[in-house]
């Protein structure tokens, strides 16, 4: 598995990586949030999308990529929830109840 890496601006990158097809885009300092982050898991074939935003509360901001819990925390999300609903059912994990199986 090698990533490639696409920047579209200084402040946004895109890691892709790849397995036998089954890809999995991750956004580094992604714009659209801060203190969080997110993966969503799209049904089978689709390609899942890792969001890792900016900490700020910190002075510089902290970005998120670097600490690996994060991007490791968020890869494990996709993979309970491929596993547990199938390659059809990926939103198994995402009602009030069942989410928490989830975390």
């Amino acid at each position: 598995m090698l990533p490639s890496l696409n920047c579209f601006t200084p402040s946004t990158c895109c890691m892709t990586f790849c397995i036998r097809g089954d890809y999995v885009v991750a956004n580094a300092e992604d714009l659209k949030g801060t203190n969080n982050a997110n993966f969503a898991t799209p049904p089978d074939g689709g390609k899942g999308v890792m969001n890792m935003y900016l900490w700020t509360y910190t002075t510089p901001n902290r970005d998120g990529i670097f600490d690996m819990g994060i991007p490791i925390h968020e890869y494990g999300h996709g993979l309970s929830t491929r596993l547990t609903g199938g390659p059809a059912n990926s939103g198994c994990l995402s009602s009030s109840e069942s989410g928490g199986m989830g975390e």
